[in-house]
């Protein structure tokens, strides 16, 4: 290796630390995960310059899957629904999958990936330079608009997994050193997002022994008449949960 070569190996290693430092630093603001999706979607569309990234996440009983185009700012989209009990990997289905993809993304998930197989790396991530031309074993194809493809999955915590998506229209787009890159960036993305959810938790458990705390703080006082005890204490019910904006409480 030059010492050119090693220079922007290094200037590149330093980027995607940097990519990796800034989803760490996101997850810290407590934003909510809406928002928290859409930016870290923006820092990955702006540094790797694909066309379009997706990440989809198990969340105990749910399964959200997000996704934006880089040439698109309000393509945005983010969308929820219960997960599966189950159904062995079929959480990571979502409808404008095709069936190839989908059977992808479902050997990812279980950890099937083809050992040796020049479209999967030894960490079980999937990658292909033409949709267009036969992947795997079995020599499907995966089609679609875009040309290149990276499927790569990551760790929340011990039940739970996502997967990151990368498209470009461009063949040839990625790739094997891109796509080991972003399977670093797609493990710290996972622990932005286990730590993003036990502060979530942290900050709703601290809401709750408020609002008892203060329930029990109005218990106290004797100055106050029935009817007003309850109205402190029905004022005192919203704030304590997840969405007080929306949240109406009556006694």
């Amino acid at each position: 290796m030059t010492g050119t070569t090693r220079a922007a190996h290094r200037r590149r290693y330093e980027d995607y630390a940097e990519l990796s430092r800034s989803i760490l630093r996101l997850a810290n603001r407590g934003v909510p995960r809406s928002d928290f999706a859409l930016e870290m979607l923006s820092s990955l569309v702006d540094f790797s310059d694909v066309d379009e990234a997706q990440v989809r996440v198990n969340e105990s009983s749910r399964y959200y899957c997000a996704r934006l185009k880089r040439s698109e700012p309000a393509s945005f989209e983010f969308r929820m629904r219960a997960r599966q009990p189950g159904a062995g990997g079929e959480d990571a289905d979502w409808e404008e999958d095709g069936p190839v993809l989908r059977q992808v993304c479902r050997t990812i998930i279980r950890g099937e990936a083809e050992a040796g197989s020049p479209w999967y790396t030894r960490n079980g991530s999937f990658w292909t330079g033409d949709t267009s031309e036969p992947t795997g074993s079995a020599g499907l194809v995966v089609g679609g608009d875009y040309r290149s493809l990276a499927v790569i999955r990551f760790a929340v915590g011990e039940d739970s997994h996502g997967l990151v998506l990368f498209w470009s229209r461009e063949r040839a787009f990625l790739t094997d050193a891109d796509v080991g890159f972003y399977e670093g960036v797609a493990q710290t993305i996972g622990v932005a997002l286990a730590d993003r959810r036990a502060q979530a938790a942290l900050r709703e458990r601290v809401k709750e022994l408020t609002c008892l705390y203060g329930i029990d703080q109005v218990r106290e006082r004797e100055d106050l008449s029935l009817a007003q005890t309850l109205q402190a204490i029905v004022e005192l019910l919203p704030p304590a949960w997840l969405c007080p904006q929306i949240t109406r409480a009556r006694i």
